[in-house]
């Protein structure tokens, strides 16, 4: 017989996957893209750039081509009272060690469509002409990096979205 605390554990434990699984189940289809999230010093305080330290996110797109949209965040976040915001996020996103394409300041090139696709994902808006990175791209299936560094080594937090565009 086991004592009655490990009893109201495993009741506890039970009514846990019970209610997770009717969580689950009521979920729509997801997309078919996988983020892990990392970083090249080796620790979790993958929000902060610069200085040399750059914020890793890892994806991987599966079952068919995928329109992204990729953003760097850091002035942007100011408008929420986030302080100590990167200044100016350099994005990249990579193949393995191939650099696919860069972006320092997102109204540079196609800053309509990315407004567009912003919007059409739910994203909140960029100030237009804000030093925020940001790409629109589509990836064929295979596994990605993100990276966000600080321009010239510059620090401060920044905001990492992969989001898919329909």
């Amino acid at each position: 017989m086991l004592p009655f605390f490990t009893m109201k554990i495993h009741r506890a434990i039970a009514a846990f996957h019970a209610c997770a699984s009717l969580a689950f189940a009521a979920q729509p289809p997801k997309p078919n893209l996988v983020v892990i999230l990392a970083d090249d010093a080796g620790y979790a305080d993958f929000g902060f750039q610069g200085g040399g330290i750059r914020v890793i996110v890892g994806f991987v797109v599966a079952g068919g081509n995928k329109n992204l949209l990729i953003r760097g965040v850091g002035p942007a976040l100011t408008q929420f009272g986030v302080g100590g915001a990167l200044a100016n996020p350099l994005l990249g996103v990579y193949s393995g060690g191939t650099v696919l394409l860069t972006n320092d300041n997102w109204t540079v090139g196609s800053g309509p469509a990315v407004a567009q696709a912003a919007s059409a994902v739910g994203a909140f808006a960029l100030p237009s002409g804000s030093r925020d990175a940001a790409l629109l791209l589509t990836l064929a299936p295979a596994s990605y990096t993100a990276q966000v560094a600080g321009v010239r080594d510059t620090t401060g937090g920044a905001l990492v979205e992969i989001d898919d565009v329909p």
